[in-house]
């Protein structure tokens, strides 16, 4: 006999409640993809940074694999066009990283990475200009003429002043000692 009475109540609740609940977990839905898809502006470096949450989650682990390619390859290269391309790289996608990683809320460390490497630049430039240097040694090794060893000696430093505008006057005092090694080494 209960069960008689509440069927309309029942048959009530899904006629008439039923479809608010549907249209609202529906609306619901739509407003989170609408978050979602909204652009948010964060700043990173000095830097804003326009991305919205679902290019940020798509996109993290390609601008990591981006960012550690470039800093492998910058700590690596001994060819100085490589290394100051690839220096701008990797501060770019570490910067997408940490605006990426801060537009989702998620802790990390990628402002910290890029802070330091930023802060490292003078050190990391000087240990290019090494590698650039123990290659113009050789290369000054095996040629026979004063001539050609000079010119090599000055090409090294024509194409590393190519790239002063990126360097502090530490860098260039470095290449000025560098240059003066490999002019002496030249004349011998």
């Amino acid at each position: 006999v209960l069960y008689f009475f509440t069927w309309p109540f029942i048959l009530a609740y899904y006629i008439l409640v039923w479809p608010f609940v549907k249209l609202y977990q529906r609306n619901k839905n739509k407003k989170e993809s609408i978050n979602l898809a909204t652009p948010q502006i964060v700043a990173v470096n000095g830097t804003n940074i326009k991305m919205s949450p679902a290019e940020a989650q798509s996109a993290i682990q390609r601008y990591k694999q981006i960012a550690d390619e470039s800093i492998k390859i910058v700590t690596e290269t001994k060819n100085p066009d490589t290394f100051f391309e690839r220096i701008e790289k990797a501060i770019e996608y570490l910067t997408r990283l940490a605006a990426a990683y801060k537009i989702l809320g998620v802790e990390n460390n990628a402002e910290q990475v890029l802070a330091q490497f930023i802060s490292d630049q003078e050190m990391i430039i000087n240990q290019m200009i090494d590698r650039y240097t123990k290659e113009m040694r050789r290369k000054i090794y095996s040629l026979t003429t004063t001539k050609a060893k000079l010119n090599n000696a000055d090409t090294f430093k024509k194409i590393l002043l190519e790239y002063q505008n990126k360097m502090t006057t530490n860098n260039i005092i470095y290449i000025e000692n560098q240059y003066n090694e490999l002019k002496s080494l030249a004349n011998n």
